[in-house]
Parts: structure tokens; sequence; C-alpha cells
């Protein structure tokens, strides 16, 4: 497991396999431990739309979004957890 760094509470590491992105790696803790029901598709939530892209997005608010464009709000909303980051490389999404 990596270390945490300065400014974010947890981390996640989400990996393709076939047409859906898993999670297969996390910081653990409340968030990330919810977080492992999920899968992505190409497009769908913030994990999958830097897939689609291989890009780098950052959410001020993922509280502000429809379920549809964040589709783990409740959990963040439970959590507390307002903003995230992600970035594609090496075939992966790290949030």
């Amino acid at each position: 497991m990596a270390s945490i760094p300065a400014g974010f509470h947890s981390y996640l590491v989400w990996e393709p396999n076939g047409d859906k992105l898993e999670l297969k790696d996390s910081s653990g803790g409340g968030f990330c431990d919810a977080c492992k029901s999920f899968t992505f598709a190409k497009g769908q939530g913030a994990p999958g739309r830097a897939w689609e892209g291989e890009n780098t997005a950052f959410i001020p608010d993922v509280q502000a979004l429809d379920i549809d464009k964040y589709p783990r709000l409740e959990i963040a909303k439970e959590q507390g957890i307002h903003s995230t980051f992600l970035k594609f490389a090496d075939g992966k999404v790290y949030e």
C-alpha cells in the first residue's frame, strides 16, 4: 500500500478488467471499503470518465453532482467526501 499524499484522506486504484474498471487497491477506510462494490464502464462516473479520456480530472465538490455523474454520491455524503482528483496513468485510474 502506498502512502497518502499530503492533503488527501484516501486513495483508490481502479484497473480495467475487460470493459469495466474494478477497484484493485486503496488506502482503506469507510469510503474506500464502500467503493469495493462499484465497477465503472468507460464514461461512467468519475473513474470511467478519466479512463475514457485517458486524462486527469479534479472535481471540487462531488456532492454538487447528480447521482448519474457520481454514482457514489450517497457514500460521499455519508463519509464527508467533497473533492476528488483522478489521474489516468499506466493503464489505471488513480483517484
